[in-house]
């Protein structure tokens, strides 16, 4: 589809005529969304579906939930080009201005509701800021899939949908895996109302200086600046999920805000909330992975399988790292790529086979040890509060 833009703006000159508002939104009968296929989440995490050329990404809905559309771009340039200022318009400006693109942070993965992405286009229209390629290439999309209209000058969307993006620079399985369980459960808290009532319950359940804790790290950790309650909830509940052995997630989250409120010798309530913690780090984050795996495995593919789901007879290497990798290919549910044809589905197998070989590998570097640098951190705080007791698990 081709669509012409006013210089300096973000509308397009009309909208194209085939655009219609579906009752129920991505539905296999609506017209407007007929033209995006559906994917398998193990599909899309192993790069099965191929990228159009001179496209910078494909667009499917996704199997597990329709309501839900994944991109797969071919490459971190082009994923920043077309989502970071979106996703930092939203996560960290709190969708109050548009940032520019040097302002905007990169990310593994993006994950946002339909109806936000449409808030930043109307904000770019009303600023008069001028579109990227790769958001411009988005927005063509979701017209022609009926995700957006526009209705008297402005963008709207019907219903309750949300979309979450990766590259294929992220090209580790093991990697994409996790990446992909942590943006799809954003997605799920946007679109699944008994989704999110269980993930509100359980932030809910946890005591106020917990709480305190845990919002003081997600914004002193500098990559959100928005402290609205939906996103600490969703927040908390996707980087919990790979749970206190993992550099990535919660873990990560705390390590950069110590960090940054060190340097800075911040006094703001963000760092005040987050170091006035007195209990045990690791034993909280554990506690706080088990709760959240517990109401997140119905809901949520391939987290049956995923690290942060490792069991007690599960190992970890000499560096503290899971060794839980995807062992064989009967994990990833082979029987859905019955429908490729036989060549291609040899040569994805053949690479997958490979990514998991490297994943592997993956785990045996000498990364960073996940348990040390906590135990560290715990010290820091313990002097920080006068505790001169050993602790023990």
């Amino acid at each position: 589809m081709t669509t012409n833009y006013v210089k300096n703006a973000c509308f397009p000159k009309e909208a194209p005529s085939e655009i219609r508002a579906p009752e129920e939104i991505l539905e296999s009968s609506s017209e407007a969304s007929s033209n995006l296929p559906f994917i398998d989440a193990s599909a899309y995490v192993s790069k099965i579906a191929p990228i159009p050329n001179g496209k910078r990404f494909s667009m499917a809905r996704l199997f597990e939930n329709p309501k839900i559309v994944a991109l797969d771009f071919k490459d971190a340039k082009n994923m920043a080009e077309t989502m970071n200022r979106m996703s930092h318009y939203v996560e960290q400006n709190g969708k109050r201005k548009v940032p520019t693109f040097k302002e905007a942070q990169s990310g593994e993965g993006h994950d946002l509701r339909i109806s936000d992405i449409a808030h930043f286009y109307n904000a770019c229209q009303n600023e008069g800021t001028i579109l990227t390629q790769g958001e411009r290439e988005l927005l063509d999309h979701l017209l022609e899939a009926g995700l957006i209209h526009i209705q008297e000058d402005e963008y709207i969307t019907p219903t309750s949908a949300a979309l979450i993006g990766m590259s294929r620079s992220l090209d580790m399985f093991y990697k994409r895996k996790e990446n992909f369980i942590h943006e799809y459960s954003h997605a799920l808290y946007f679109v699944d109302p008994m989704f999110r009532s269980k993930v509100s319950k359980v932030f809910a359940s946890f005591p106020p200086e917990v709480q305190s804790f845990l919002r003081g790290a997600i914004l002193a950790s500098g990559y959100y600046g928005s402290n609205d309650q939906w996103l600490i909830e969703t927040e908390t509940q996707a980087h919990s999920m790979t749970g206190p052995n993992s550099l990535d997630g919660f873990t990560n989250l705390i390590l950069s805000a110590e960090k940054k409120c060190e340097a800075k010798k911040d006094l703001t309530q963000k760092c005040i909330d987050f170091r006035s913690y007195t209990g045990n780090i690791r034993i909280l984050l554990k506690e706080i992975h088990e709760k959240y795996v517990e109401i997140s495995k119905p809901h949520i593919p391939l987290l049956s399988h995923s690290s942060s789901t490792k069991s007690e007879e599960q190992t970890e290497d000499k560096n503290g790292n899971s060794n839980d990798t995807l062992k064989t290919l009967r994990e990833i549910n082979v029987e859905k790529f019955k429908n490729l044809k036989i060549n291609t589905w040899q040569e994805s197998l053949k690479k997958l086979e490979q990514e998991i070989e490297l994943s592997h590998r993956y785990t045996q570097t000498d990364r960073p040890n996940p348990r040390k640098q906590l135990d560290q951190l715990q010290e820091e705080f313990d002097k920080r509060h006068g505790i001169n007791f050993c602790r023990t698990e």
